[in-house]
């Protein structure tokens, strides 16, 4: 297994490289994650992609490449998102455990994929709930971000340093500005709503719509999602609504929208306005037995799993 650069996920990530009998035959990116346990930060990874060749699938790399993934974390600490099902045996064999996200989503458009009558029912209860949302957040500003907008960026790092889960003890501002810019940017580029209050950046939200030939179900999708976001505690009140009104902001471009947390209140108002349950996303979390973090409860909490933001989508969301 060797290490090698790889772009697209900003500086910082690795991909682990297998090659069996000369042939290159699996590989996994390695993201750094911060995790927050025992009162302070401590530097980990996140596993992502991992990928193995049919032909050599019976060649033990599925085991060793997530066995490399962990060994390369400074703690220990080694957290793998999106894991199928096929992989979780692998996972749960080298001591990972598994923790679920529930996810939520709601139709934006019902015409293209179940008919008329349900296009037009879709199309009332989009309007109606996109005018309580409005009304819910009054007072509130919402405002696209463009990628060359570096001074709300700049700020948007400020409030993730100041939200008690400090990144910056890992990543400095400027490190935050310049990989969120280059999130912006490629096939499906994020994008980023500032929420502000008289002025003053108050919370901020990432979402992305990419194209899926299968999704479930349906056919030739366009999936739209929010993907990381972040709001101060004056404004915690109303985040579900914050996150409805961001996520109906995808209705010219997404066929349905969805979310995954683990926050209960957000989740219960979700279900409350008709968001119905999807799925899973599942999560393998693992340390090395020389890990300062082995057997510790709180860093197996997904909300103190502090990947930096707008990798979300490609680590763990």
């Amino acid at each position: 297994i060797r290490q090698r650069a790889v772009e697209g996920f900003g500086a910082g990530a690795i991909e682990l490289v297998g090659y069996h009998d000369g042939v290159e035959a699996g590989r996994e990116v390695v993201l750094p994650l911060a995790i927050r346990a025992q009162g302070r930060t401590y530097p980990a990874v996140a596993g992502a992609n991992l990928w193995v060749d049919p032909a050599h699938r019976k060649s033990n790399l599925g085991m060793r490449l997530p066995e490399e993934m962990r060994t390369a974390s400074p703690s220990g600490v080694a957290v793998a998102g999106a894991v199928s099902r096929l992989a979780q045996p692998v996972y749960e064999f080298l001591g990972f455990a598994k923790f679920k996200m529930p996810r939520r989503a709601i139709p934006l458009h019902g015409r293209r994929h179940f008919g008329a009558l349900v296009g037009m029912a879709v199309v009332v209860y989009r309007k109606l709930l996109d005018a309580v949302a409005s009304f819910r957040i009054r007072g509130l500003e919402l405002e696209p971000v463009a990628p060359a907008d570096g001074a709300t960026i700049r700020e948007v790092a400020e409030l993730i340093a100041a939200d008690g889960h400090p990144y910056c003890e890992v990543h400095d501002a400027d490190w935050l500005r310049r990989h969120m810019c280059e999130s912006f940017t490629g096939e499906h580029p994020l994008e980023m709503t500032a929420v502000r209050k008289h002025g003053r950046l108050v919370g901020f939200a990432m979402t992305k719509v990419r194209r899926r030939e299968t999704l479930r179900n349906l056919k030739d999708v366009r999936h739209g999602m929010v993907v990381e976001w972040q709001f101060a505690e004056e404004v915690q009140g109303v985040a579900g609504w914050l996150l409805v009104k961001v996520a109906l902001g995808l209705q010219d471009r997404a066929d349905l929208v969805e979310i995954a947390t683990d926050d209960q209140q957000v989740g219960t108002l979700l279900g409350r306005l008709g968001w119905r349950p999807v799925d899973y996303e599942n999560f393998m979390i693992g340390t090395t037995e020389t890990s300062p973090l082995a057997g510790d409860e709180e860093m197996r909490k997904p909300e103190n799993w502090r990947l930096r933001p707008a990798m979300g989508d490609n680590g763990l969301s």
